[in-house]
């Protein structure tokens, strides 16, 4: 069975990749509870995601560049507990927070057999400060939930939680 991760309010969650051009593998990688959490996903998922959550922090109040911290490359050694499937992000108007879920890819034999995926959840609050840059070209990724699914774009992501 494969690991699940919790981590609330994270310190640092990122995206990058690791390799040359034409042969980038993405990651996604969150550092929080003692832990460091990197899994592996593709490039759409990674570009919905930095829209998805662009849009979202366009909303909230500008972080000062002096409180953001500066740990935005992946932490090495870069190995990923697994392949993402599915990424789930939403609001969470309670909390005032995001809330991303991302779960394991199954291989068929994993699905005929009943297997349940591994999850990752990670909640980002709003009020902490985040802030996030991306290259994703501007589209209309604006619904409560957000369900992406593996192929291909063209975009990265960084969002930190300001300290202090």
């Amino acid at each position: 069975m494969t690991a699940s991760f919790e981590i609330d309010s994270p310190i640092v969650f990122t995206t990058g990749t690791v390799g040359e051009p034409g042969h980038r593998v993405f990651y996604l990688q969150a550092q929080g509870d003692g832990l460091v959490v990197t899994l592996k996903v593709e490039k759409q998922q990674v570009g919905a995601l930095a829209e998805y959550l662009s849009g979202l922090l366009a909303d909230l109040p500008t972080v000062d560049e002096g409180n953001v911290p500066t740990l935005l490359e992946l932490i090495g050694p870069v190995v990923p507990e697994w392949i993402v499937g599915t990424l789930k992000v939403a609001w969470d108007d309670l909390n005032d927070r995001m809330v991303l879920v991302a779960e394991e890819l199954l291989t068929e034999e994993d699905v005929e057999a009943g297997t349940e995926p591994a999850t990752a959840s990670f909640r980002l609050n709003a009020r902490a400060g985040w802030r996030a840059s991306s290259s994703a070209p501007a589209t209309s990724w604006r619904a409560d939930v957000l369900r992406v699914h593996c192929a291909a774009a063209r975009s990265t992501l960084k969002v930190t939680r300001a300290l202090g």
